[in-house]
């Protein structure tokens, strides 16, 4: 099935906004960023996580996003879950 010019635009114009409209995980960009710049081969896989983690809620607070106190602890357990 061939498409008209107008639908062909109309498609095209759909699946760019898609793309574009797609945001990525700073959780995973920052994983990424972690994997990428690996160099302590003595660091174990929990100091490993930890330190993703701990970049991500530096992420959260410097674009003022708070998280409280007492959620802290369970939000750094979920968001170690997520990085495993």
């Amino acid at each position: 099935m061939k498409l008209s010019k107008k639908e062909a635009e109309t498609d095209e114009s759909f699946f760019s906004e898609s793309k574009s409209s797609q945001k990525i995980d700073p959780l995973f960009v920052i994983f990424e960023q972690h994997l990428f710049n690996f160099q302590d081969p003595d660091s174990d896989r929990q100091t490993f996580i930890h330190n993703i983690v701990m970049d991500y809620i530096a992420y959260l607070r410097k674009s003022n996003i708070t998280v409280p106190k007492s959620l802290e602890q369970p939000i750094v357990e979920e968001l170690s879950e997520q990085v495993k």
